[in-house]
């Protein structure tokens, strides 16, 4: 599973501005979700999105590069890094 995250301040301010939310709503919606360590917990491979658009493009592009060599290599899904590093990142 791949999961994407940004701190929650960087959640909320996205989805007020996107939804026209107030800041309250938007963190009630937050709120309402799979905490991120939980999503973390699952994730084979998390996706910080909290910088520019082409950050988080080129980490896709990285992890889908090492996805594809992983299963021409004959090698099953990895889980576990990624929260590790997410959660590492994230701290």
């Amino acid at each position: 599973m791949w999961v994407t995250w940004a701190p929650d301040e960087t959640v909320v301010a996205r989805l007020a501005a996107r939804n026209g939310l107030s800041v309250e709503a938007a963190r009630v919606r937050l709120a309402a979700q799979m905490p991120l360590g939980d999503r973390l917990a699952r994730a084979d491979v998390a996706v910080d999105t909290s910088g520019a658009k082409d950050q988080t493009q080129a980490a896709l592009t990285t992890h889908w590069a090492a996805l594809l060599q992983q299963l021409d290599a004959g090698g099953g899904l990895a889980g576990g890094a990624a929260h590790a590093a997410a959660m590492e990142h994230h701290a």
